[in-house]
């Protein structure tokens, strides 16, 4: 995992919100949301990624979505679990300055 630096208003943090199935584990999921909060932080457009038992592809568009109250980047991951397909969908939403967003 990259490590996030400070900027002129402190560190940067944020949430990472997550809409999924249920064929991946616990772990597995926690796993891809740091590669798509990461995906996040270095403005990558898509990323390859692999664990034990997946493998896929993570990809943004960098459009603007909305969830609640909250908005943010929307990513979308397509995995390969053996013969089954897991659709992930991740919005992550940067604070830099809570006094200004």
């Amino acid at each position: 995992m990259n490590e996030l630096g400070k900027t002129d208003y402190g560190y940067r943090w944020g949430f990472t919100f997550l809409n999924t199935d249920t064929l991946m584990t616990d772990d597995e999921r926690l796993e891809l949301v740091v590669e798509a909060t990461e995906m996040f932080f270095n403005n990558e457009k898509e990323r390859k990624v692999k664990g034990e038992t997946y493998e896929g592809i993570i990809r943004t568009d960098f459009k603007y979505h909305v969830l609640g109250t909250f908005g943010g980047r929307e990513y979308d991951a397509l995995i390969d679990i053996g013969d089954r397909r897991a659709y992930l969908s991740f919005l992550v939403k940067e604070f830099i300055d809570p006094t200004k967003n």
